[in-house]
């Protein structure tokens, strides 16, 4: 409640002096609100009154203040059924569906990938004031074969590492082979599965890379093989296996 609207001093213990909230500094402003779904219940009510009103209390404080925000807010949850089950007031969830706009998994939109790891070994360089390292092709197709079920957060706290523990300039096969967790998370989740259940995860898994990697080549088999990091051949021999789960 105090990182949100503020406090004032000597309302709690460590409140040593007056602070301002997001929503003052804020003020004609933008205020991202990520992970929207996690807030807790009591404090909803005072998050659709910042809304509605454009008035914020300070912890500590009995007057209002006014602030003008525009909200943005994100989510992985289905705020829509956390209203029908009580998680989430109903009244604040219509005060922010105004315009939904809908991110798709990182696992579907591999595309992407390998911008947001040069993306991420930027800023890894930028913080280290250091070089920004490349990642050889091999190495990315490690990347590629993952389905990332923790999405570009995962993605990034992996870069981050391997950017931290890798020594040389380029980052190889052999970097993320000895360095990469989200390898043996891979390992772990499959082993826990049922032998059958496994077998049909991964099927399911290969066949969705195959299929955005098919529309990203625009159809071209060529390309697509060398995006999966695998000869046409190889690239046939799936196509001809999973013929009828395919979109014509």
């Amino acid at each position: 409640e105090s990182e949100l609207f503020g406090h004032r001093k000597g309302s709690f213990t460590g409140a040593d002096r007056d602070r301002k909230g997001l929503f003052e500094q804020a003020h004609l402003g933008t205020l991202f609100l990520d992970e929207i779904g996690e807030m807790p219940l009591h404090l909803q009510p005072k998050l659709l009154r910042a809304i509605q009103f454009g008035e914020i209390r300070r912890v500590g404080e009995d007057t209002d203040r006014r602030v003008d925000v525009r909200i943005v807010a994100a989510t992985n949850k289905d705020l829509s059924e956390m209203v029908a089950a009580g998680k989430f007031r109903e009244d604040l969830f219509y005060r922010l569906d105004v315009a939904q706009v809908h991110m798709a998994p990182l696992r579907e939109r591999l595309e992407d990938l390998g911008l947001l790891v040069g993306h991420f070994l930027e800023q890894a360089a930028k913080k280290a004031g250091q070089t920004p390292k490349s990642i050889e092709p091999p190495a990315l197709r490690l990347f590629l074969r993952y389905d990332w079920p923790g999405n570009v957060r995962e993605l990034e706290n992996e870069v981050t590492k391997l950017a931290a523990f890798t020594r040389g300039e380029v980052i190889t096969e052999l970097d993320v082979l000895e360095n990469a967790v989200f390898l043996e998370r891979a390992r772990v989740r499959q082993a826990s599965r049922p032998r059958d259940e496994s077998i049909s995860t991964l099927e399911a898994t290969e066949l969705e890379q195959i299929r955005q990697a098919l529309a990203t080549a625009g159809g071209n088999r060529t390309r697509a093989a060398e995006m999966l990091g695998i000869d046409r051949s190889t690239l046939y021999r799936k196509l001809k296996r999973y013929a009828d789960r395919l979109d014509p």
